[in-house]
């Protein structure tokens, strides 16, 4: 087939068709969530070699967007880290987290879902003198201008 012939085919596909040029466009970020599942109620502090996570740990890996090979079994990342990455703390580790090392800081955007109200409870008081030690959560990304959005839910806490 000659070139002429060729562009006559293309023109009339076109005018047929409607002119339409295809071309790319960046798309907005679309990073979706991740899933980590706590499976010790402890607070030990971050043990990375022990294949058990606490929450302590749980908020460390959603605040660095990594884990460690040992705790990769108990995290759900089918879809990747995101922006509003869960963490599930099931009713099976036991009735309360006693915090030992301090308050947990959480740097970005995080749903925290407890078993339900009465199962579960954080405790900042952990020599039990009535008065908490610390806090329980930090929420700071360290910038001024930008809001984290954090939501808890079934979830109580004490000594704070």
């Amino acid at each position: 087939m000659s070139n002429a012939r060729r562009m006559q085919r293309l023109l009339a596909t076109q005018l047929r068709y409607g002119h339409r040029r295809l071309k790319c466009e960046a798309l907005e970020d679309r990073r979706v969530l991740a899933v980590v599942t706590v499976t010790q109620a402890g607070d030990p502090g971050i043990d990375t070699d022990d294949n058990a996570i606490d929450l302590r740990e749980a908020i460390a890996y959603v605040n660095l967007d990594e884990v460690p090979v040992s705790d990769v079994n108990h995290i759900d990342l089918t879809e990747g880290w995101g922006q509003n990455d869960k963490i599930i703390i099931p009713s099976s580790i036991g009735s309360t987290i006693t915090l030992t090392e301090g308050q947990m800081e959480i740097e970005r955007s995080v749903e925290i879902q407890g078993p339900g109200s009465g199962m579960l409870t954080i405790d900042a008081d952990s020599d039990d003198d009535g008065v908490g030690d610390s806090r329980i959560f930090y929420i700071s990304d360290g910038a001024r201008d930008t809001l984290q959005d954090v939501r808890i839910s079934g979830l109580p806490f004490a000594g704070c």
